[in-house]
C-alpha cells in the first residue's frame, strides 16, 4: 500500500525562491493517476506543484485525500484544473519556473468557513487550517450551562466529513464528533461515536444551518 506523503500539501503552495516543485514520477492504476515520490510516499489532499517533464516549469495540480489526481473539474476551494489536472485561470494553464516565487490556494476548506446554528441556539464556528485541517469552537447547553470547547481534525474529501475527538474527565481520549458537511457550505451535521464506532449522541449532535 502507498504511502501518504507526510507534509500538508497546501503549506507547499506558497513557494519561495528557494522552495522547488515535487520530483517523482507519474503512475496510474485502474483508478486515476496519482504522484509517487520514489522514497515511499505519495501526495494527497490538497496542491502540489509537479515539473513532471523537468523542463524547469511547474504546474499546480490537486489531489485528494486518497492520492488521485483531480482533473476536469473545479476543486473544494473553487479553483478550475483541466482534463490533465493542471490548475487553470480563463482556460490558460499557470505555471512557475522550478524555485521562483509564486503563490497557490493553501486552505481548501475555507469555504466553510463561518457560524453555523442549531434552531436552540448552539452554534458552530468553523476555521479551515492549511491542506485538510479543520478547527472548531462548539458552543452548546449542557447540564454546566452554556460552553464553548474546540476541537481540530481533518476533513475526509470522500465522506466530506471531519473527525474531532474528545476526552473524558480525567483527560483520557474517550471518543469522537463527526462533523459532515453539505455540498452547498449551508449545513453542517454533527454526531458522536464512541472509541469503538459506536453511536452514543451528545449535547451537539444535530443539524447547524449558515449564520
Amino acid at each position: 500500500m502507498k504511502k501518504m506523503l507526510a507534509l500538508l500539501l497546501g503549506a507547499a503552495l506558497t513557494l519561495t525562491a528557494a522552495a522547488p516543485a515535487f520530483a517523482g514520477m507519474w503512475r496510474s492504476d485502474g483508478k486515476g493517476w496519482w504522484y509517487d515520490n520514489q522514497d515511499g510516499t505519495y501526495i494527497a489532499g490538497g496542491w502540489a506543484w509537479i515539473d513532471g517533464n523537468r523542463d524547469g516549469t511547474a504546474e499546480c495540480y490537486y489531489f485528494g485525500n486518497d492520492g488521485y489526481l483531480w482533473t476536469d473539474i473545479r476543486t473544494p476551494d473553487g479553483y478550475l484544473v483541466n482534463r490533465d489536472g493542471q490548475w487553470i485561470v480563463n482556460g490558460q494553464v499557470q505555471t512557475q519556473k522550478v524555485g521562483v516565487q509564486n503563490s497557490a490556494p493553501v486552505r481548501p476548506y475555507a469555504w466553510l468557513n463561518g457560524t453555523y446554528r442549531a434552531e436552540d441556539g448552539r452554534g458552530i464556528t468553523l476555521d479551515a487550517g492549511e491542506g485538510s485541517q479543520m478547527n472548531a469552537a462548539v458552543t452548546s447547553y449542557s447540564e454546566d450551562g452554556w460552553n464553548t470547547s474546540y476541537y481540530s481534525g481533518s476533513v475526509d474529501e470522500n465522506t466530506r466529513s471531519a473527525i474531532m475527538y474528545y476526552q473524558d474527565g480525567l483527560g483520557r481520549i474517550a471518543g469522537f464528533y463527526q462533523m459532515f458537511f453539505d455540498v452547498s457550505g449551508n449545513e453542517v451535521y454533527i454526531q458522536t461515536y464512541d472509541l469503538n464506532g459506536n453511536y452514543v449522541g451528545s449535547w451537539y449532535d444535530g443539524f447547524y444551518t449558515r449564520h
